[in-house]
């Protein structure tokens, strides 16, 4: 996991701001709600987001996420300011292992 700052204009998603800004975000589906792999922790600043969609709450709870800071950065706009996140590290896409997934782990 790494603690981040971030510094989105009104209106930005935080998504944007965090890849703009050279953070590894996983974000399997573009940003488009449709998987929730570019979830984060906000740690401080929630104020200075959009609020969370049903949509988004539920994309949350079927990935089993039980942090109540715990955001889609897809979904979080920005009303400006600045933002303290938590981004777990981003882990290999089953897809992009290819011919490799399932093989034993190299030692």
């Amino acid at each position: 996991m790494s603690i981040v700052t971030a510094r989105p204009a009104e209106g930005e998603v935080l998504l944007d701001r965090l890849l703009e800004e050279g953070v590894a975000v996983a974000h399997e589906c573009g940003g488009k709600l449709a998987c929730s792999s570019c979830q984060i922790i906000v740690r401080e600043g929630a104020e200075r987001l959009s609020a969370a969609s049903e949509d988004e709450l539920d994309m949350l709870e079927r990935a089993a996420v039980e942090d109540p800071n715990a955001r889609l950065a897809c979904q979080a706009v920005s009303k400006g300011g600045e933002i303290l996140v938590e981004v777990p590290d981003p882990a290999i896409p089953a897809r992009a292992l290819g011919s490799q997934a399932g093989a034993p782990a190299p030692v």
